[in-house]
């Protein structure tokens, strides 16, 4: 039994802000924002600078905010819409959506299928074409890179989309007016394995010969020629991935390494091809691993996840590296019962934040949030006879997810799927259906909140002086 309950006493008036704010760190974020109207105390204690920044610096670094924000809207209105934001993305209840199909996206490999920036580019057909389609506007342009050449991969940034075709060459045009550079980039004589571009600046990772200790990397920009030379490898066959950092004008590679412990390196280079630092991290091996996650690093807010794995007993480890300090480090969490991660292809999870998505067995989107440990269906947005799930019969996945911190893009065959998690940025084409059916669902989340609160109340009361069993 506890004792007499005295329902005027406000306990966040009492505790000390800290202790407050970790107890409202267990609410959705956009609650902690719309439970300031109770009082003037709650909105003193959760509208303070302090509280604030707590709640939303894992996403709004230094106060810096990505979105579209009205003008008309008040500070306390900013908080709410940024919590709205970072509920949308942890739960994947996105603002809107947006269904293409588009018949020529017919193979799904990270190769010939790419997105940045709010910008979605392919190859379709006999790969003699290029395709590029900006999400916002709905626009999309057709060109032929090399004539009759054959495109195999094709990278993209918000400047710059480049294309390696079968002659190997590799051709670039600067964005948004599709201006062809006028130098085009030799490509090595090895085969390509990776083709990534930051801003103006483009890097290839090639595939090492049979017992090599180096692997080739080609690095070009618009301001420079370009560069190739050999990078160390510590194994072969090489597992081995490149991140391009275009603020700090170097490229990454990344290796991992088994045997009886696993070892994660990387090399940081100039765009020269001068080694500038390097650095290492050894485990030992984990006998319950189970499944391997390939990702492409991609840098958010100054760190990128390099790989990622999950064992049998629902654990996940995510090795990180920091680009400000050079530094991987490894990071734990543990998933939610219900979560069945079946699909390992590259493409086939994505990561920002501490947010997973990743596709369920019976082939919907799901989102976990691997901070709150959190588990929710996200709403099926595929027409049922275009969800595919697994692999075809060449080994190559039948779906793959990219993204950033505004859109969400699923590609299946025949089409491309857009979440969008900015409440004021319009897709042309999205669902208005799907905006109606949300509004109801987040209604009803309220609703259903309000009500469990009002019975517990009740059941203090009728339970006989205030006395809760």
């Amino acid at each position: 039994m506890v004792a007499r309950v005295d329902f005027r006493f406000d306990i966040v008036g009492r505790a000390p802000l800290e202790v407050v704010q970790e107890i409202f760190r267990l609410l959705p974020l956009w609650q902690t924002f719309e439970v300031q109207r109770v009082s003037r105390t709650w909105e003193f204690a959760l509208s303070s600078p302090e509280t604030i920044d707590m709640l939303l610096r894992p996403w709004f670094l230094n106060n810096d905010s990505f979105l579209q924000i009205p003008k008309c809207l008040s500070p306390r209105a900013i908080s709410f819409l940024k919590a709205e934001y970072v509920e949308a993305y942890s739960s994947g209840m996105p603002f809107s959506i947006l269904n293409k199909r588009r018949p020529t996206i017919t193979v799904l490999d990270q190769n010939i299928l790419t997105y940045a920036d709010g910008l979605i580019a392919w190859v379709p057909g006999d790969g003699t074409r290029c395709k590029i389609y900006r999400i916002k506007s709905g626009t999309e342009k057709t060109w032929s890179p090399d004539g009759t050449g054959v495109v195999s991969h094709i990278a993209l940034s918000s400047k710059m989309v480049s294309v390696i075709t079968s002659h190997r060459r590799c051709l670039s045009w600067k964005l948004p007016m599709m201006r062809k550079v006028l130098r085009p980039f030799q490509v090595g004589t090895a085969e390509v394995e990776t083709l990534v571009v930051s801003g103006s600046t483009l890097a290839i990772l090639y595939r090492p010969l049979t017992g090599a200790k180096e692997v080739p990397i080609s690095v070009w920009s618009v301001e420079t020629d370009g560069v190739h030379f050999q990078a160390e490898i510590r194994q072969w066959p090489l597992k081995g991935k490149i991140l391009l950092d275009e603020a700090s004008e170097s490229v990454v590679l990344f290796e991992r390494t088994t045997g009886d412990t696993e070892v994660f390196s990387f090399i940081r280079y100039d765009l020269a091809g001068v080694v500038l630092t390097k650095g290492f991290l050894e485990r030992p091996h984990d006998p319950l691993q189970n499944k391997t996650f390939e990702l492409r690093p991609a840098n958010v807010d100054g760190s990128a996840i390099i790989w990622s794995f999950a064992d049998k007993y629902k654990g996940m480890t995510r090795v990180i590296f920091e680009l400000g300090t050079n530094k991987l480090l490894i990071k734990k969490s543990k998933l939610d019962t219900n979560i069945t991660i079946k699909y390992e292809k590259p493409g086939q999870v994505f990561f920002f934040k501490e947010v997973m998505y990743y596709k369920s067995d019976w082939g919907r989107w799901c989102a976990a949030d691997m901070e709150r440990l959190s588990y929710e269906l996200a709403v099926p947005t595929v027409p049922r006879t275009y969800e595919y799930n697994g692999t075809d019969s060449n080994g190559l996945p039948t779906w793959l997810a990219s993204g950033d911190r505004t859109f969400l893009v699923h590609f299946y065959f025949e089409g491309f799927c857009v979440w969008c998690f900015d409440k004021y940025v319009s897709m042309t084409g999205e669902d208005e259906k799907y905006k109606k059916q949300r509004d109801c669902k987040v209604d009803q989340i309220i609703e259903d909140r309000i009500e469990e609160r009002q019975n517990l109340i009740e059941a203090a009361k009728k339970a006989g002086s205030g006395k809760i069993n």
